[in-house]
């Protein structure tokens, strides 16, 4: 079988196989479901697993996810600070036990096969989850510091804090109260996040893991493994090494 990842701003979806994840945390919302068979899902070792067809994982929550369905689909969709929902809405818990209906189920067992597809399958998803937004949006100088960043990024430019905070006109300090407040993560964080997901654009463009770290800023292959450990609970090379059972699109200017 074949794992899907298709990636827009703001919304990442995987379908595909299960593993072992090791203990981890990341900046993104979370939403995991298998639609066949059951998942286990923990904070940390000394807790016990729960065992879920679904649910949503709070941002910054560490957690060890196990998916054993190795002739089935898993589903996980992450919803980063950029996506509107993060502007307003935050599961009350770390881990929140979903209840899908039985046609929810069976729509999600309909695998995507393109960009258009998997975005109708993720807002499937998000409408049985999340409610609908109110009319709040973020902070107009937050879109800005999210271009900003990933501009520098994509342009191998230096990145420094007290120049986005000149180019909006505010303290350094404040920018990163203000950033922290509406994203619900630190500046820093968001830096480092952003740098994770263009080294996975370039691994999925067929870049070496030395390539791909070096393109998005990381001092070498080693920092840019620590960081994708640290946010996916896997390595790149552990992703990456059957390449042709995984197939990955940039669904950005679709």
């Amino acid at each position: 079988m074949v794992s899907q990842y298709y990636g827009w701003h703001g919304l990442f979806l995987f379908i595909g196989r299960g593993g072992r994840s090791a203990n981890h945390s990341h900046s993104m919302m979370q939403i995991v479901i298998s639609p066949e068979k059951k998942f286990h899902i923990r904070k940390n070792s000394k807790e016990k697993y729960q065992v879920l067809s679904a649910c949503v994982i709070a941002s910054n929550t560490p957690h060890q996810l196990v998916m054993t369905n190795k002739n089935n689909s898993g589903i996980i969709l992450w919803l980063d600070p950029e996506h509107i929902h993060f502007a307003w809405w935050r599961p009350k818990s770390p881990i929140t036990k979903l209840e899908l209906s039985d046609k929810t189920l069976t729509l999600l067992k309909n695998t995507p096969a393109n960009c258009q597809e998997a975005f109708l399958f993720s807002q499937i998803i998000i409408k049985q989850v999340i409610p609908e937004p109110p009319e709040k949006e973020f902070d107009e100088r937050v879109p800005v510091i999210f271009n900003l960043i990933k501009e520098q990024i994509e342009n191998q430019q230096k990145i420094s804090v007290d120049d986005f905070a000149r180019e909006i006109g505010l303290s350094s300090s404040r920018l990163m109260h203000l950033f922290k407040d509406e994203t619900g993560m630190t500046i820093r964080r968001y830096i480092l996040w952003q740098r994770k997901l263009t080294a996975m654009k370039n691994l999925v463009n067929g870049s070496t893991i030395t390539e791909a770290a070096h393109n998005a800023g990381f001092s070498d292959a080693a920092h840019l493994t620590r960081t994708y450990r640290e946010f996916s609970g896997v390595s790149p090379s552990e992703v990456w090494q059957n390449s042709r059972f995984v197939q990955a699109e940039d669904c950005s200017y679709h």
